[in-house]
C-alpha cells in the first residue's frame, strides 16, 4: 500500500510580511510587555478581542490617552536649562 504524501502549505513571503506588519502594529498599540508575552498568551488575547471588540477599543483608547497625557506633561515642564 502506497503512503499518502502530506503536503504542507506555506504562506507566500508577501503574506508573511503582511502578518508581520499587522502584528507589529498590534504590539505597538497594546500596553503589553513584548519581551515577556508568549505566543500562546498573544493568541488568547487576540481570541478575546475578536469575541469582545469593545474591550480592544477601550484598551487602545485608554493606552493612547495615557501616552498623550505623558507627552503633554513632558512638553509643558519648565525648561531646566535656563
Amino acid at each position: 500500500m502506497k503512503k499518502k504524501r502530506t503536503t504542507i502549505k506555506f504562506l507566500p513571503t508577501h503574506a508573511l510580511m503582511h502578518v508581520r506588519k499587522n502584528l507589529t502594529y498590534l504590539l505597538l498599540n497594546l500596553p503589553i510587555d513584548k519581551e515577556q508575552t508568549s505566543v500562546k498568551a498573544l493568541l488568547l488575547i487576540l481570541d478575546h478581542f475578536h469575541e469582545y471588540p469593545e474591550d480592544y477599543l477601550e484598551l487602545v483608547n485608554a493606552y493612547h490617552d495615557h501616552k498623550r497625557t505623558q507627552t503633554e506633561e513632558t512638553n509643558h515642564e519648565p525648561n531646566k536649562c535656563l
